[in-house]
């Protein structure tokens, strides 16, 4: 289970992802990456 973070939360302890559980505009219910907030499966997708 994947805790949730906010954008703020995961830039201040320096992570690499996070998770803000809701889905992104497309609709993947994943992990974003902090750096351009980008849903990590539409950037797998694309």
């Amino acid at each position: 289970m994947t805790t949730v973070l906010s954008l703020d939360e995961a830039k201040r302890r320096g992570l690499i992802r996070f998770f803000p559980g809701e889905p992104c505009k497309h609709g993947h219910f994943a992990e974003r990456y902090v750096k351009g907030n980008r849903c990590v499966e539409c950037d797998r997708m694309w």
